[in-house]
C-alpha cells in the first residue's frame, strides 16, 4: 500500500519528464535572456509608461522567435507583450514598453520580464541563464519630478582630477542646463538621448517635458525630425542653442509661416540686453562685461516672439508649433550665467556651478514647464456618452410630415370649397393627420430597437504644417461580456479606464506603430479609454485673405467631410464665427458674429449634435481662457470621424464626430487694394509703458467689474501683413455699463488727444465710429493708441459711489487700403 507522501512523489515522478522535456526544449531553442535595465529617457510614473530593454541572444542554428512578456507586480490584470525573432548567432536589445496605470500610487514598482515561446500548441517560458533562470525583475522608484529634461548636447568633456593643472573649463551647454533647473528648485537629473535610444514613438516621449538641443548630430536624421515634431505637438518644449546648431538644421521643425535665418556671427565682450517683458530693468542690471568674449549669432526671424535681444538682435526667440513650443537661443551658454556664490541647498543633488544673470531671471520658468496640450479639450468627456443611446427623430422627418399635412389639408379646403362641400373637412382633416403621423409612429417604433454594441468618439484632431496629432475619448457600450481586440496601425497609445477590472488586458507590440490589445471578458455596459495618434502623412494650414467683406478663409482639402460650425480665434480672447459661402467655397468673416455666451453656431435651428457642440466650445475656451492658453490664427470646425482611428475586431458601430484645429495664415493683400479688418484680427494690448486693472492681458478678456473710477491706455494693434496701412474709416461698437458714471473714449496721441466719444450712464452698446484723419492716420505703423475713462458724475451722493461699472467689450473694425512698402512698389490703379 502506497501512503499520501508516496502518492505524491509518485505524481511529482511522472510530471517530471513533461516539465523537464518543456524545459530543455526551450533551452534548445538557443534562447538566452541575460539583460534587463531601464531605459535612460523613461521616467517611471503613475499614468505613464515605463520603457525597460531587454537583451537576448540566439546561440542556436536556427532562426528562433519568442515573445517578451511584462508586467507591474502591482498590476494584476494588465500584461505588455512584444514578439521578437532572431536568426542564429546574434544578439539584440528590445525596448518594451509597459503601463502603468494611474491608480498605481506606491513609492516604487517592480516590473517582471520574461520570454515565453510556443511548444505543441502552448506557451511555455525558457531558462535563461544568470540567478533569475526564468524572470528577470527591475525595482525602480517613481519618479516625483514635477519636470523632466532630456539633453542631445554631444560629448561631455572628461572628469578631471583637481591636481592637474590648467584646469579644463566646464562644459557651458551642460551647465546652463543645470542652472536653469537649479534657478526653480529642481534637481540635476536629467536624461541622455543617445544614439541607438532616441525616441521615435509617441509613448517614448511619455515622461519628457524639455528636450535640449546642442548637438547637431540628431537633427540630421529624418526619423528624429518627425519624432521631434511629434513631441512638440504634444505640447512638448525644445530648447535648441543656435550658438552650436546651424539654423537650416532646425526649417523642418517649424510650423508654416515661420522662419529663422543666420546672417552672420560675432564675438562679444561688452553688451546692453533689451528684455521683452513687462518687468522692467535698469540698463546696469541688463549690462554684460565679460573677460573672454561670447558667440552670438545675428538672426533674422518670422513668425516668433522675440524675449531677449541685443542692439536690436534677437538674443532668444519663442515660435509655438502645435501644442508645443521651440524656443532658440543665439548668444552663447556663458554669456547668460553667472559665478554661482551661493547654493540653495546642502543637498549636492540641488547644486549647481552657475547661475542665471538677473535680466534673465525668466528665462528657466518658460523653458521648464509641464508638457500641456493646448487644443480643446473639456474637462468632462460626457459627448462620446451623450452620443450612446436611441436617437430622437430627425428634424427633416418631423418637418416633411407636418409640412405635409398642410399642405394636404390646404388643398382638399381650396377643393371642396370650389365644389360646395366644405363641411366634409370635418371628417377629412382627422384622416390626412392620421395618415401624416403614420410614418413618424412607424420610425419611432423602428429607431427604440435594441441598442447594438457600439463605440462613440470625440475626436479632436490637430492639423499642423507638418504633421497631424489626434486624441480621441471614447465610450464603449456593450450588450454582455466578451472577447474582443483592438488593432492599431498607426503609431498610438491606448489608455483604458482605471475601472476596468474583468479579464487580462493584453497589449501586443507587432512593430513600429503596431499593436493590438485584447481582453477575453471586456465588461458588459458602458466603459471608457482614451487614445493618442500620431498622423505623420495628414497637414494642413488654413488661408485667409482680406477684401471689402472681411476676412475669407479657405481650408485645406483631404478632410473626411466638408467642415462645419467653423470658430475662427485669430486674436487672442476674440473668437468669431464664421459664414459659409458656396460660391466662393470660403468661410467668411466680417467680425458680426462673435462667438460668446450660448452663440456658437449660425443656424437659428439647432439639432442636437450643434447643441453638443456648442457646449464642448463653450467649455474648452473657458478652460483655455483660465489656463492662460487662448489659441491665436487657429480654424476650429467638426467633420465626421477620421479613419486613422484604431478599429475593434468584431467591428462595433461607430458614430461620433471629430474637433478639428488648424493654424490660419493671413496673405498680404495687393499695395492699394481696400480691405476691411474685423475686430477678429485685431488685438488689443495695453499701451507701452502702462498697466490697468480693468483689461487684463494674460486672459485677453475685461475684467468683471470695478467699483471705483479709473483709466486705462491702450493700443489696437494691426496684423503686420497688412502694414504699412491707410485707415479709412473706423467703426466702434462699444459695451459699456457704469450707472451714474460717464465713460469717455478717446485717441490718445503722442502730443495730443482726441475724444471719440462720451457716455453719460451708459446702459445699452454704443454703436458708432471715426473718420478724423489725425486718428485715421496713427493706424499707419499699425498701432492705434486708444484712452478709456470712467468718471464719476457730478450729481452722484456719497451712498452710491461703489456702484459697479463693468465693461463688456470694445470692439474695433477698420476700413483703408493698403500702402507700398518701399518706393519700388506702385500701388494698384
Amino acid at each position: 500500500m502506497i501512503s499520501l507522501s508516496d502518492r505524491s512523489w509518485v505524481l511529482v515522478l511522472l510530471l517530471m519528464p513533461t516539465v523537464f522535456m518543456g524545459s530543455v526544449a526551450a533551452q534548445e531553442s538557443g534562447l538566452h535572456f541575460y539583460g534587463l535595465v531601464k531605459s535612460p529617457p523613461s521616467r517611471p510614473r503613475s499614468g505613464g509608461t515605463l520603457h525597460v530593454l531587454a537583451s537576448v541572444r540566439n546561440t542556436g542554428k536556427e532562426k528562433a522567435s519568442g515573445t517578451f512578456v511584462a508586467k507591474l507586480s502591482e498590476q494584476i490584470g494588465e500584461e505588455d507583450r512584444v514578439p521578437f525573432e532572431l536568426e542564429p548567432g546574434t544578439e539584440r536589445t528590445y525596448a518594451i514598453p509597459i503601463r502603468i496605470l494611474p491608480t498605481t500610487l506606491g513609492p516604487r514598482v517592480e516590473a517582471a520580464v520574461s520570454i515565453r515561446v510556443t511548444e505543441n500548441g502552448r506557451e511555455v517560458m525558457i531558462v535563461g541563464s544568470g540567478p533569475d533562470a526564468i524572470t528577470r525583475t527591475l525595482k525602480l522608484d517613481l519618479d516625483e519630478d514635477k519636470v523632466r529634461t532630456a539633453l542631445l548636447v554631444g560629448q561631455e568633456p572628461e572628469d578631471q582630477v583637481y591636481w592637474r593643472w590648467p584646469h579644463k573649463s566646464d562644459f557651458m551647454p551642460y551647465e546652463a542646463i543645470l542652472a536653469s533647473r537649479i534657478d526653480l528648485g529642481l534637481t540635476r537629473r536629467c536624461s541622455h538621448l543617445m544614439n541607438g535610444l532616441f525616441p521615435i514613438e509617441i509613448n517614448e516621449w511619455d515622461g519628457i517635458d524639455l528636450v535640449v538641443i546642442a548637438d547637431p548630430e540628431p537633427l540630421k536624421d529624418a526619423t528624429n525630425i518627425a519624432s521631434i515634431q511629434h513631441f512638440l505637438q504634444t505640447g512638448g518644449k525644445v530648447w535648441v542653442m543656435l550658438d552650436e546648431i546651424d539654423t537650416e538644421l532646425i526649417e523642418p521643425l517649424l510650423s508654416h509661416g515661420q522662419a529663422c535665418t543666420t546672417l552672420d556671427s560675432c564675438e562679444l565682450h561688452h553688451y546692453v540686453v533689451e528684455v521683452h517683458d513687462r518687468v522692467q530693468f535698469s540698463e546696469a542690471d541688463r549690462t554684460v562685461d565679460l573677460e573672454k568674449p561670447v558667440r552670438f549669432k545675428r538672426l533674422v526671424q518670422q513668425g516668433g516672439t522675440v524675449l531677449f535681444s541685443i542692439d536690436g538682435w534677437p538674443a532668444a526667440i519663442r515660435m509655438p508649433i502645435g501644442s508645443g513650443e521651440l524656443v532658440m537661443t543665439a548668444l552663447e551658454a556663458p554669456g547668460w550665467l553667472l559665478p554661482r556664490t551661493q547654493q540653495r541647498s546642502p543637498d549636492p543633488y540641488y547644486q549647481s556651478n552657475y547661475r542665471y544673470a538677473m535680466w534673465a531671471n525668466s528665462f528657466p520658468h518658460l523653458l521648464h514647464a509641464a508638457k500641456s496640450e493646448r487644443t480643446l479639450e473639456t474637462s468632462s468627456p460626457s459627448y462620446p456618452l451623450e452620443r450612446i443611446g436611441n436617437p430622437i427623430l430627425s428634424r427633416g422627418l418631423v418637418i416633411a410630415s407636418l409640412s405635409g399635412f398642410c399642405l394636404f389639408l390646404f388643398s382638399s379646403g381650396l377643393w371642396l370649397a370650389a365644389v360646395g362641400k366644405l363641411k366634409s373637412i370635418g371628417w377629412i382633416a382627422p384622416v390626412l393627420a392620421m395618415g401624416a403621423s403614420l410614418p413618424i409612429l412607424v420610425a419611432s417604433l423602428w429607431q427604440r430597437k435594441d441598442l447594438p454594441p457600439m463605440v462613440s468618439t470625440l475626436q479632436v484632431v490637430q492639423l499642423d504644417g507638418n504633421a497631424a496629432f489626434m486624441r480621441e475619448s471614447c465610450a464603449v457600450y456593450g450588450t454582455q461580456s466578451r472577447e474582443m481586440e483592438l488593432e492599431s496601425r498607426s503609431d498610438s497609445v491606448m489608455l483604458p479606464a482605471a475601472e476596468i477590472e474583468t479579464g487580462v488586458r493584453r497589449i501586443t507590440k507587432t512593430g513600429f506603430g503596431r499593436w493590438t490589445m485584447s481582453n477575453e471578458a471586456w465588461p458588459a455596459g458602458t466603459w471608457r479609454y482614451k487614445t493618442r495618434i500620431g498622423i505623420p502623412e495628414k497637414y494642413g494650414v488654413a488661408l485667409a485673405t482680406l477684401d471689402e467683406d472681411g476676412l475669407k478663409v479657405k481650408v485645406p482639402s483631404g478632410l473626411p467631410s466638408k467642415l462645419e460650425d467653423m470658430v475662427l480665434s485669430f486674436s487672442p480672447g476674440s473668437p468669431t464665427l464664421g459664414v459659409w459661402n458656396e460660391s466662393s467655397q470660403s468661410w467668411e468673416v466680417d467680425g458680426s458674429l462673435p462667438a460668446e455666451g450660448d452663440r456658437w453656431a449660425t443656424t437659428s435651428l439647432l439639432s442636437e449634435e450643434q447643441l453638443r457642440r456648442i457646449a464642448i466650445y463653450r467649455e474648452a475656451f473657458d478652460i483655455a481662457i483660465k489656463e492662460r492658453q487662448t489659441p491665436s490664427r487657429v480654424l476650429f470646425g467638426w467633420t465626421d470621424l477620421w479613419p486613422e482611428s484604431p478599429s475593434w475586431n468584431p467591428p462595433l458601430d461607430r458614430r461620433g464626430a471629430a474637433l478639428v484645429s488648424m493654424p490660419v495664415t493671413l496673405s498680404v493683400p495687393p499695395v492699394g487694394s481696400k480691405i476691411r479688418l474685423p475686430h477678429s484680427v485685431l488685438q488689443i494690448e495695453p499701451a507701452p509703458g502702462s498697466s490697468s486693472s480693468i483689461y487684463d492681458v494674460r486672459f485677453a478678456r475685461w475684467n468683471t467689474e470695478s467699483g471705483r473710477p479709473g483709466s486705462f491706455e491702450l493700443q489696437v494693434v494691426l496684423p503686420p501683413e497688412v502694414l504699412p496701412f491707410q485707415a479709412e474709416s473706423i467703426e466702434i461698437d462699444w459695451d459699456v455699463r457704469a450707472p451714474n458714471r460717464i465713460a469717455r473714449l478717446s485717441w490718445n496721441g503722442e502730443n495730443e488727444g482726441l475724444e471719440i466719444t462720451k457716455l453719460i450712464a451708459p446702459s445699452i452698446p454704443w454703436l458708432g465710429g471715426t473718420r478724423d484723419s489725425k486718428i485715421l492716420n496713427d493706424c499707419k505703423d499699425g498701432h492705434l493708441m486708444l484712452k478709456i475713462e470712467i468718471i464719476d458724475g457730478s450729481d452722484l451722493v456719497d451712498q452710491q459711489k461703489f456702484i459697479a461699472w463693468q465693461i463688456k467689450h470694445l470692439r474695433l473694425s477698420i476700413i483703408g487700403r493698403t500702402l507700398p512698402r518701399d518706393s519700388l512698389v506702385k500701388p494698384l490703379p
